[in-house]
């Protein structure tokens, strides 16, 4: 495994990869460590540059191995279908944990559903960051509630606290 650093406003994120496949993205703060490459794969280089226009508010198509990475992880089956249903939510817009787990098949599953989220290995990506509790508090995050509020912010969703 390999790490290869992007820069934010928030500092640096990684992306930890094994020859073009992309194993985890870890947000600005949330990993401590040191690039281990200066030279990473093509696919590894173009995430790392859509990560960072993202960051600024650029959006663009997702990277091409997106659905590779994903299909090649070692992710449970439902998580899976939660993560589908997550790459659904449109940017500016969020969703509960609840009607994530009614539209994954598992009205029920609410609490499972925060599970996958915290578990989730491409985050923005596979945005995470749009599923909310259902009265509309912001809920938990892997990096923390601030970072969460500031990535809806950035893509223009409005959010209690």
């Amino acid at each position: 495994m390999a790490l290869l650093a992007y820069k934010t406003t928030l500092g640096k994120g990684f992306i930890e990869y094994d020859g073009d496949t992309v194993e985890h993205v870890y947000l600005p703060g949330t990993l401590k460590a040191q690039a281990t490459r200066k030279e990473a794969p093509a696919a590894v280089r173009e995430l790392a540059g859509w990560l960072e226009s993202w960051f600024r508010g650029e959006r663009g198509p997702e990277p091409a191995g997106l659905k590779q990475w994903l299909k090649e992880a070692h992710i449970p089956e439902f998580h899976r279908s939660v993560y589908r249903q997550m790459r659904r939510i449109k940017p500016g817009h969020v969703s509960s944990y609840g009607e994530l787990a009614e539209a994954a098949g598992a009205p029920r599953a609410a609490r499972a559903v925060g599970n996958a989220c915290a578990r989730n290995p491409f985050p923005i990506l596979v945005p995470c960051h749009r599923v909310i509790k259902s009265d509309g508090s912001i809920g938990g995050f892997g990096g923390d509630a601030s970072m969460k509020r500031y990535l809806l912010e950035l893509e223009g969703a409005k959010v209690d606290t």
